[in-house]
């Protein structure tokens, strides 16, 4: 609760951003950036430049591109440009390299990792919270970090497979599961329901089964002054466990 309130907040008054690094060089940009919390915020509120989550091909979030713009300085005035090479983490498209390169060849690189790495908010429209940890690398040791760094990719391209996968067997189990508890409702069978027009979940205790339709008193939603309702048999799902909190009020 305290994080949603948080957001909120943030949402209303941005999160003051460090501002980018200003360097004369990558080796500087990345001791000057390790250990530093950004935030890029994906809702409909317009932002700073360097605290915009709008998608980015390259950098994920367009904040992180600003992020990342003395890097590119730097390398155009050692005449090469920036190359990213991204990643996935929780889904997400981010740099894991920056590298310089020129006609002769990669100049230096600068590796990124995050964390800790909170996604959860911008799910819901929130903010995108990143630590980034970042480490310049030499030419000469570039191959062998771009070895480490596809490495590292293809493990958290096969987690996030695995992970998607069992998110998908999940669901399909638990919808499996859901005609035979629907078929087999009655009195005192503790339901969840979303409110179609709110979107607001309700849980609550059904009352009386009348075929299709299913009274059911709710623990957190009122009509008017009734806190009971019909509600559509197909619309009722098994209570997860997850305590209610707030009452809503609806029409």
């Amino acid at each position: 609760m305290k994080r949603a309130i948080y957001g909120l907040v943030l949402a209303a008054v941005g999160c003051a951003n460090p501002p980018p690094p200003v360097v004369d060089s990558a080796p500087q940009f990345a001791q000057q950036l390790a250990g530093k919390r950004y935030g890029f915020y994906v809702g409909p509120q317009k932002q700073a430049p360097i605290e915009s989550g709008r998608p980015d091909e390259d950098y994920g979030y367009e904040g992180l591109r600003a992020v990342f713009q003395p890097l590119a300085s730097v390398c155009a005035r050692e005449r090469g440009v920036v190359a990213v090479a991204t990643t996935r983490v929780n889904g997400q498209k981010l740099p894991s390299a920056v590298t310089c390169e020129a006609p002769q060849g990669a100049l230096w690189g600068v590796t990124v990792r995050y964390s800790p790495l909170d996604l959860d908010t911008a799910k819901n429209g929130g903010w995108a919270w990143l630590t980034l940890r970042t480490q310049f690398v030499a030419a000469a040791d570039l191959a062998a970090a771009r070895e480490q760094a596809e490495t590292r990719r293809q493990a958290e391209a096969e987690a996030q497979r695995r992970d998607d996968l069992a998110r998908r067997e999940a669901r399909e189990r638990y919808l499996a599961a859901l005609e035979p508890f629907r078929a087999g409702l009655k009195p005192a069978t503790r339901v969840k329901w979303r409110e179609p027009t709110s979107g607001f979940i309700g849980t609550g205790l059904v009352v009386r089964v009348d075929g299709e339709l299913v009274q059911v008193q709710f623990d957190n939603l009122l009509f008017g002054a009734d806190s009971v309702r019909h509600v559509r048999r197909a619309e009722l799902e098994p209570w997860d466990g997850v305590p209610t909190g707030s009452r809503y009020q609806l029409r």
